[in-house]
């Protein structure tokens, strides 16, 4: 009887070390583990660091994370200052600049984790204003459809006669200067009232659908995808 109980401890005592074991298991392979071996847990409204900036986590998919810088990197004009030229973002000065960062600013191990993606230049829903063609770029500025699909929808996109969206996500699309801790405005690649215009986000929040001049110089929030 007693070697029996003592077999009984014996084995007892082997199941729970053997589940001690198998918590820490199980727990690594719930992390995303990306083809090339790297671990990431990011999900929507995270705070990520990556290439000197934070940036905040607007979409997790398909091994790879949206992000949009937290600050505006800089103050930039959307198209020339000279003079007042209608434009679309292919063809923008802005689009330019966003390659001069990527080039310039990013190290080659950084470039190689950001996918180059097509983004939809859609014409502006509320006045008809052509959007240009579509365009395949590393970094680029978000259009007023990504904003209202990631930061909060009111239903108001696509209405016209409405000049600026404001609503209950004002607050989650506040942006604040590079240099301070003002907020401030920021430009999107959406056009606005006419090519003469770019749309942008408010310092308030609100999404001027109507758009400010595009030689007008305001915050650049550069976004872009990385590969996790």
């Amino acid at each position: 009887m007693q070697t029996t109980n003592k077999m009984r401890l014996i084995t007892i005592g082997f199941l729970i070390i053997l589940s001690i074991l198998a918590i820490p298991m199980m727990s690594c392979s719930s992390k995303k583990t990306t083809d090339n071996g790297i671990h990431e847990n990011l999900f929507p409204g995270d705070s990520y660091t990556f290439a000197g900036y934070q940036w905040l986590v607007l979409a997790v998919e398909n091994g790879r994370a949206l992000l949009l810088a937290e600050r505006c990197i800089k103050e930039y004009n959307y198209h020339y200052t000279s003079t007042l030229i209608p434009t679309t973002y292919e063809e923008s000065v802005i689009r330019a600049e966003l390659y001069r960062f990527y080039n310039y600013t990013l190290n080659e191990a950084e470039r190689a984790r950001i996918a180059t993606v097509t983004q939809k230049n859609l014409n502006n829903q509320n006045y008809g204003t052509n959007g240009g063609k579509d365009t395949s770029d590393p970094v680029f500025l978000l259009s007023l459809e990504e904003v209202v699909k990631y930061f909060g929808d009111s239903g108001n996109l696509g209405k016209p006669n409405i000049p600026e969206i404001i609503d209950q996500f004002d607050s989650k699309r506040q942006a604040r200067h590079h240099s301070n801790n003002n907020f401030t405005n920021w430009w999107l690649r959406s056009p606005g009232n006419d090519n003469r215009f770019a749309a942008y986000v408010h310092s308030t929040g609100g999404i001027v659908v109507f758009g400010q001049l595009v030689n007008r110089t305001m915050g650049l929030r550069p976004a872009l995808w990385i590969k996790l």
